[in-house]
């Protein structure tokens, strides 16, 4: 971006005139406040004062500068937020105070590479709504294949010609939701449970609703268990995302008035482990 005010860091510099600091000073703080401009809110009245002091200085966007290379954070504590090229491209990263990378954006979506292995922390809002949108959008996410011809019980697919998610019974495809629908949900829960090791557990919602979709995710630290999604369609069915997924019976059994039944399994099930969900009801 090219300023028409300048920026002087060397002025004064103890020859100028007194009757000349003045302007400088002004020159400098209008320098200043143009380069703020290009991420900040000021706005400034007839009288050149500021308005509207209730919002001056507030972030209107965040733009990073070209990529760069991996920070190391300086102190305990610091996050760093950057663009680093990702396969000739500037993508979006997160770094941690243990200097743990984290690639956020690819090919202009969310990085969701191996999505149904990500350490999920889903105890706060931003992690829960995160979440939901990996099912929502669920033929971009799980690459989907369309229309495909592959009848293996279990495998999932999207069907163009009726825009809908579909799973594959033993004889026949079945249809999970339109994809129009599954965008659009009344109400919403992300919590946890603790697998109690026995051959099914009720888990219980916090707030009362029959959920149309339940998708369980491994919870922080427990990578290796996998995804499970189930929604009213499946019967006592349900559909692992990695490792040994596919079409299953014993880890999501059912729907329930107000939660959810799982099985024996040690993917949704191990005792002392501590699982995540997301239960949406659709529509309204």
């Amino acid at each position: 971006m090219a300023f028409t005010d300048s920026y002087p860091t060397n002025l004064p510099n103890g020859d100028e005139s007194p009757t000349t600091i003045d302007d400088l000073i002004l020159a400098t703080r209008k320098g200043l406040q143009q380069r703020l401009d290009v991420d900040h809110y000021f706005t400034i009245d007839a009288s050149n004062l500021v308005d509207d002091v209730d919002h001056v200085g507030n972030h209107t966007k965040v733009t990073l500068d070209a990529p760069i290379t991996t920070p190391t954070p300086l102190a305990g504590g610091e996050t760093i937020l950057y663009t680093k090229d990702a396969d000739a491209k500037a993508e979006l990263h997160f770094v941690d105070e243990d200097s743990d990378e984290i690639q956020i954006t690819t090919g202009g979506k969310l990085n969701l590479t191996g999505t149904y292995d990500l350490e999920m922390n889903l105890s706060n809002t931003a992690n829960a709504f995160c979440a939901a949108s990996i099912l929502c959008t669920a033929v971009g996410i799980l690459n989907l294949p369309t229309m495909t011809t592959d009848t293996t019980e279990g495998n999932l697919r999207y069907n163009t010609d009726d825009d809908v998610v579909q799973f594959r019974d033993s004889d026949s495809w079945e249809t999970l939701a339109k994809l129009a629908t599954l965008a659009t949900f009344s109400q919403m829960e992300v919590y946890t449970y603790v697998g109690d090791g026995e051959d099914t557990q009720e888990i219980d919602f916090q707030t009362s609703f029959e959920a149309d979709v339940v998708l369980i995710l491994p919870h922080t630290g427990n990578t290796g268990y996998g995804s499970w999604l189930k929604t009213d369609a499946m019967g006592a069915n349900a559909y692992g995302f990695s490792g040994d997924g596919g079409y299953d019976t014993d880890r999501i059994i059912s729907l329930d008035a107000d939660g959810f039944t799982v099985g024996k399994s040690d993917k949704i099930n191990e005792l002392g482990v501590t699982y995540s969900y997301i239960a949406l009801k659709i529509g309204t």
